[in-house]
């Protein structure tokens, strides 16, 4: 009897878009590209990250765009 293997995401990171898609029924292919592509933009443009303390990656950059602009 074979047992279903788990497929382990390669980086840590990937386990809320991998959950994301699992969860996710998409009717074609451009459906699938329109809702992921949904999902980045919430992710880098709306979604607190606490490594980055508690902003999202988009304000990140511009911030960190300006301290290096600065120096």
């Amino acid at each position: 009897m074979d047992l279903p293997v788990r497929r382990l995401p390669a980086n840590l990171g990937t386990e809320p878009r991998l959950r994301h898609l699992n969860e996710t029924l998409f009717s074609s292919l451009a459906d699938a590209r329109e809702q992921i592509q949904a999902w980045q933009h919430d992710y880098n443009h709306h979604r607190p990250h606490s490594g980055l303390g508690n902003i999202p990656p988009v304000e990140f950059v511009a911030q960190k765009g300006l301290a290096m602009r600065a120096a």
